[in-house]
């Protein structure tokens, strides 16, 4: 699991509401961002002839995609963490 950010809430920092739709808005631009890559998912006719080439570049969309997966629920778990701090 990736590290989690854990703000201190207090009166004079960012209010918990605010922190916690920081990571809502985040989790909406991963989301949107995770959508567009998925019409990236290579295909095999763009590699006819070429499967090392098609293996390697769905390794690299796969790679890519559970980055972003990881991010999404990195900013989920933080944003319950502000919640419940």
């Amino acid at each position: 699991m990736t590290e989690i950010m854990k703000p201190i809430v207090n009166i004079n920092g960012t209010s918990r509401e605010e922190l916690i739709e920081q990571r809502i808005d985040a989790r909406r631009a991963v989301a949107a961002l995770m959508e567009t890559l998925q019409h990236m998912v290579p295909n095999g006719r763009d590699y006819i002839g070429n499967q090392e080439a098609f293996d390697r570049d769905r390794a690299i969309y796969r790679e890519r995609f559970a980055a972003l997966d990881a991010l999404y629920n990195t900013l989920l778990d933080e944003a319950l963490n502000i919640q419940d701090s």
